[in-house]
């Protein structure tokens, strides 16, 4: 991914990495440029994972999801919901303890990330909640506490269901069969 980035005009807000699948949040100067990136890194992790496990083909089933983040608020409730993934999953006891996320990062908790912090470039809503990293990292810290206790913020709500929304859309596509029956 790092080396994808450099060769794009892509950047990289959010990431977490999970067993089966990634969520990401970026901006790319042109819908071109997110398709080369997204090309880039996911066709070398294939040639990576393949020669590792003699194996060959594709590792990603579908096609990448997109959709656009267009206000602060929803910017707010896609990075929480990308970063609370492990967590929503069970594999962690704190998001910031899933080390293939930027959580930590934006929790000002670097150390716990292994995804390096010169991948990331901090969104203009992360900037904007607070003048330096600690004001910032307090700040993510209070939205996120909402995402835990289930509670979300009136003014995340929205954000929130448009991308639940989202998710069950794919998720319900993904259990469908050929046939349009349900494969429970």
């Amino acid at each position: 991914m790092e080396s994808a980035l450099l060769r794009t005009e892509v950047r990289l807000h959010s990431l977490t990495l999970m067993a089966n699948h990634v969520h990401q949040i970026l901006t790319a100067s042109t819908p071109k440029d997110l398709a080369r990136y997204m090309q880039h890194w996911s066709q070398r992790y294939a040639v990576y994972r393949n020669r590792r496990r003699n194996g060959s083909g594709k590792v990603f089933e579908e096609r990448y999801l997109s959709f656009p983040i267009d206000s602060s608020e929803r910017m707010a409730v896609a990075t929480a919901y990308v970063e609370v993934n492990a967590w929503r999953a069970g594999l962690v006891a704190e998001p910031e303890f899933h080390r293939w996320s930027t959580c930590a990062v934006h929790l000002g908790r670097a150390d716990l990330s292994r995804i390096p912090p010169g991948m990331l470039t901090p969104s203009d809503w992360y900037l904007g909640l607070g003048t330096d990293p600690q004001k910032r990292a307090d700040g993510y810290r209070a939205i996120l506490a909402s995402f835990y206790i289930g509670s979300v913020e009136p003014e995340y709500s929205a954000g929130l269901a448009h991308i639940e929304a989202h998710s069950w859309k794919r998720d319900h596509k993904r259990l469908e069969r050929p046939d349009g029956r349900s494969a429970r």
